[in-house]
Parts: structure tokens; C-alpha cells; sequence
């Protein structure tokens, strides 16, 4: 009960202070003196990237860097209070999901964080004119899908040749931590990739308890199969082996008493002999008496 309202009153506290900073940026200028920058800027030479940055370091404000740190921090919000008021729901869609799709939209998402940071950088002034393309960058963010894409792969291979969750676990709380780098940054896109990179190896972890439970649960059958077994044989097989070899006993005596040559078929019993059937009789009636007790 603690620990929901710790989730509960962290995620309100994150939302309102990035409330706060994206209303501080919409109260904050551009720049200290736009014309004064736009004047150094055009005296600027092509490929002059180092005085570039030093005029945006003197003429430029913290607008925007507040304003994405604050978006960055909603999102972390509003993403925490979702996963925790919708947890089982979610951890029951990604174990029946195969995580090998979860993982291809994973890396389709940081790539789509990659590019929206690169033109939402552009668009605000970051880059100088003489940058005007594009494709380096966008060939970066191609080749860390391609990366990315392999460690997917990588996992899904682990997970299928042995059960690493100790692995999972550890990648889920190195994974959290760049949360915090990103919301330095303020890119809330990329706060989006990381929780998906989450659910993707939490995934691995869900299908690792079900295939545990599955084999305890087929153990278990196993064992209770065996013992009911066991015990099925103790109770009409050997429990009954006195009462076969008793009445065996019994049938030879009483064989031998009616003719010493032959079964007893065909010949007259003397009186002496039924007496000594019905002793025997008697005994069998108190040994079967004493052990079906």
C-alpha cells in the first residue's frame, strides 16, 4: 500500500514540475538580443562551426532546453501511472505477444526518436545554414537501427537457447537509468523508447515464469502419477499376496485330505477330514480379519 502511493505522489510531483518549466519557457525570450545575433550571425564564414557555437552560447536562452526537459517529464509521468495502474493488463499483452515484434517496434520507435530530435533541431536555429543536409545524421540513426536490430536479435537467441532472467533483469535497470540522461536532454520521445525497451526485456522474463510454472506444474503431475501409482500397487497387489498364498495353502491341505494321489476329484471324504477343512477355514476367516485392519 506504501509503495502505490509512493508511484502515486512521485508521479504527481514529476507532473507538476514539469508543468512548471514549460510554463517558466513560454515566459522566456529566444534570445537576449535577436537582432544582435542575426548581425554576428551573417558575418559568420561557411564552416565557421566554432564561433557558431560560441555566438549561440552568448546570445541564446535556456527556452527550449526547459521546455523539452519539461515535456521529457510529463511524459515520464504520465508513462509511470499508466504501467502501474495497468500493469497485469500490459505484462499479459507483452507474454502472449511474440518479443521479437515487440522488439522490431522498439528499435522502429528509437529511430523515430533519433530523427525527431535531429528536425526538431534544425527547425529551431541549432544547426548553421551551411549544414543544409541532413543525410549524415539520418545515416547515423540507420546504422544504430542496424545495431540495435542485432542486439534484438542477440537476445531472442539467448532466451531461446537458455534462460538468462538474471540478464533481463539487469539490462531493465541499466536501461532505466538512461531515463534520467534523457530527461537532461529532453527528449520525450526517446523517454517513450525507453520504457518499450523495458516492456521488450520484461517480455523475456514473463515467458521464462510461464515456461518455469509450465515445467513445476508437469513435474508435479509426474510425481502425483508416480505415488498414486505406488500406492495403487501397494493396495491391490501386495496387500492381497498373503490371501493368495494362504488360500493356495489351504486348497493343497484340503486336496491332501480327501487323497494323497490326486486333487480330490471323485472321492468320498471322511468326517475327519471335513473337520480339518473347517479348522482351516476358520484360520483363513481370522488372518483375512487381521489384515484388512
Amino acid at each position: 500500500m506504501r509503495f502505490q502511493y509512493l508511484i502515486i505522489i512521485s508521479s504527481l510531483f514529476f507532473f507538476f514540475v514539469g508543468t512548471f518549466l514549460i510554463y517558466n519557457s513560454f515566459q522566456t525570450k529566444t534570445y537576449i538580443d535577436e537582432i544582435k545575433f542575426n548581425e554576428k550571425y551573417l558575418n559568420l564564414k561557411n564552416g565557421d562551426n566554432e564561433n557558431f557555437k560560441n555566438l549561440k552560447y552568448q546570445y541564446k536562452t535556456d527556452k527550449y532546453i526547459i521546455l523539452d526537459q519539461g515535456n521529457a517529464i510529463i511524459t515520464y509521468s504520465l508513462l509511470l501511472l499508466m504501467f502501474f495502474y495497468f500493469k497485469t493488463n500490459i505484462l499479459n499483452l507483452i507474454s502472449k505477444i511474440n518479443s521479437l515484434i515487440i522488439g522490431i517496434f522498439t528499435v522502429l520507435i528509437t529511430f523515430l526518436s533519433e530523427i525527431y530530435v535531429l528536425l526538431r533541431d534544425y527547425e529551431r536555429g541549432e544547426y548553421p545554414h551551411w549544414a543544409d543536409s541532413l543525410g549524415i545524421p539520418i545515416f547515423s540513426s540507420i546504422l544504430l537501427s542496424l545495431v540495435l536490430s542485432i542486439w534484438i536479435f542477440l537476445n531472442y537467441y539467448l532466451n531461446k537457447v537458455s534462460y538468462f532472467k538474471t540478464w533481463f533483469c539487469s539490462l531493465i535497470y541499466i536501461t532505466s537509468l538512461f531515463s534520467t540522461i534523457y530527461i537532461l536532454e529532453g527528449s520525450f520521445m526517446h523517454i517513450c523508447s525507453i520504457f518499450l525497451w523495458i516492456l521488450f526485456y520484461q517480455s523475456f522474463i514473463e515467458k521464462i515464469n510461464k515456461k518455469k510454472i509450465h515445467f513445476k506444474y508437469v513435474e508435479l503431475r509426474i510425481t502425483a502419477g508416480k505415488r498414486c501409482t505406488s500406492a495403487l500397487t501397494a493396495s491391490f497387489g501386495l496387500r492381497h499376496i498373503p490371501f493368495l498364498a494362504f488360500a493356495l495353502l489351504t486348497q493343497a491341505t484340503c486336496q491332501s485330505l480327501t487323497s494323497p494321489w490326486d486333487s480330490g476329484s471323485g472321492n468320498v471324504v471322511s468326517p475327519s477330514s471335513l473337520v480339518a477343512m473347517c479348522r482351516f477355514s476358520s484360520r483363513q476367516v481370522c488372518f483375512s480379519k487381521f489384515f484388512s485392519r
